[in-house]
């Protein structure tokens, strides 16, 4: 995996993640939809910790310290 992709999909997660959570929290949702954000945000959290715990130590050290996984 290149060190470009690694890190555009650790950025393209945490805007999933943050829309995921905005969908949860807010008022007018439906309990279906809450319970899909909540869905996408285990499945999210899961898939950047696999990545990290894969991929995060192969990028060079200037890189692994500037675009840490959430």
């Amino acid at each position: 995996m290149s060190h470009t992709h690694l890190i555009e999909l650790y950025s393209y997660i945490d805007a999933r993640r943050s829309n995921a959570e905005t969908l949860r929290t807010e008022a007018g949702s439906s309990d279906a939809d809450r319970e899909a954000a909540r869905g996408a945000e285990t499945f999210l959290a899961d898939t950047a910790a696999f990545l990290s715990s894969r991929y995060h130590g192969k990028l060079p050290k200037r890189l692994r310290a500037r675009h840490l996984p959430r």
